[in-house]
């Protein structure tokens, strides 16, 4: 079953942008979309502990999307991504 299929547009595009941007599979995109997070700079700057609240995600994995994120934002900062 695609559970991207089912959600709506806006979440359904979240997902996707999620799994572009910082190279996750549809599973953890889905669990960043659950726990309320819907740009890249939320996965980059919220606060740790609320980082480290997404369920059905282990610590070293949130911690390195964390910093894919903060890359991806300088990236795009500097003009090369």
């Amino acid at each position: 079953m695609n559970i991207v299929a089912e959600m709506d547009e806006p979440d359904r595009s979240i997902v996707e942008m999620f799994m572009r941007v910082l190279g996750i599979n549809e599973q953890v995109a889905i669990a960043l979309v659950v726990a309320g997070l819907t740009i890249i700079e939320e996965v980059a700057y919220i606060p740790l502990q609320e980082l480290l609240a997404v369920e059905g995600v282990e610590k070293k994995l949130l911690l390195s999307l964390r910093e894919r994120a903060r890359l991806h934002l300088l990236n795009d900062v500097m003009g090369r991504g």
